[in-house]
């Protein structure tokens, strides 16, 4: 019976560190894809306002 609880409780570590590394995958992932959304962005004003000024 102890050592059932050491199993589930090892378990139970094991999954925290499989989270911990899926929220870090997640947020990597979120700052990747809103990066790319922001240079597209910039190049479609960039493509269709080439008059607007870069440097004030």
């Amino acid at each position: 019976m102890n050592n059932l609880r050491v199993d589930i409780a090892n378990i139970k570590g094991e999954l925290t560190g499989v989270n911990k590394r899926l929220d870090n995958l997640e947020f990597t992932n979120r700052t990747i894809f809103v990066a790319i959304v922001a240079a597209l962005m910039a190049g479609l004003v960039k493509l269709f306002l080439p008059n607007l000024p870069t440097n004030p």
